[in-house]
């Protein structure tokens, strides 16, 4: 499969005025190509996407680089050890805790589901994601970010270009669904990835400006190597190893008192 450059871009109003924004794209604008080897079962009790292999390349030159790898989704009832950990005044009042001891099955729940816009029972969602040895993105990342704000003169603009990132490991997660609490969408993965990556600040993309001064980043580049890893739910530990160099030039304007 062929699919089109992906790109995410995002804004956001602060309660202090101010308007963050962000940016992630691939900066040659190139085409993706996708492939995987997959298969999948339903029982009673457990749905499951399994990935055999997958691969994402880049179009062209870049064809050899690429996210390589394998993943499997699961979908299951809810235990009662994990229903009854939810605070029954939080649950919804057509939302039985006791999926496993009814004779309610998967696919009945996802089709109850369909019918009322809304699970009718707990289910429990699992995603674990491999990543093989010489994993690389497939593309230069670009990422984005500025900030300004309406009483102020000025503002700030950071363009980082991932020019390379080797990638291996794996990453996962276990969520119950649905989520009543804000709280679940900020799990934590289960992790333990290492990385080699190379990036470099973009010019003249890149600049802090207060209105009375800037600073501009000239040839600034870095290599970061490490390690992200989970050590339980609630902790998630990181170390890396940074080399770079670069120049920092600031201009300052003349300006009069107020």
């Amino acid at each position: 499969v062929t699919c089109a450059p992906i790109g995410i871009d995002g804004a956001l109003q602060l309660r202090d005025g101010s308007i963050p924004s962000f940016g992630l794209t691939f900066k040659e604008d190139r085409p993706l190509n996708i492939s995987c080897a997959m298969e999948g079962s339903l029982s009673d009790e457990q749905f499951d996407v399994d990935l055999k292999s997958f691969s994402i390349t880049g179009d062209g030159s870049s064809r050899k680089r690429g996210l390589r790898g394998s993943a499997k989704a699961t979908l299951v009832l809810a235990s009662d050890d994990s229903a009854a950990r939810r605070s029954p005044r939080r649950l919804p009042s057509n939302l039985s805790t006791k999926a496993k001891d009814s004779r309610t099955t998967l696919p009945d729940a996802l089709f109850e589901a369909q019918l009322n816009r809304a699970l009718v029972v707990p289910l429990e969602a699992r995603v674990c994601m491999n990543l093989e040895n010489g994993s690389d993105l497939p593309d230069t990342l670009r990422l984005t970010f500025g900030d300004k704000h309406p009483l102020m003169l000025g503002d700030v603009s950071v363009v980082v270009l991932v020019e390379r990132a080797a990638l291996r490991g794996r990453c996962g997660f276990t969520v119950e669904l649905p989520m009543l609490r804000k709280r679940d969408l900020l799990q934590l993965p289960e992790m333990d990835l290492h990385f080699d990556a190379a990036i470099s600040l973009e010019e003249p993309s890149s600049y802090v400006d207060d209105g009375f001064s800037k600073a501009l980043f000239q040839d600034v580049g870095a290599r970061a190597s490490g390690r992200l890893w989970s050590e339980n739910e609630e902790r998630f530990k990181g170390e890396a190893s940074i080399q770079g160099s670069g120049r920092l030039q600031a201009e300052i304007r003349d300006s009069s008192p107020v």
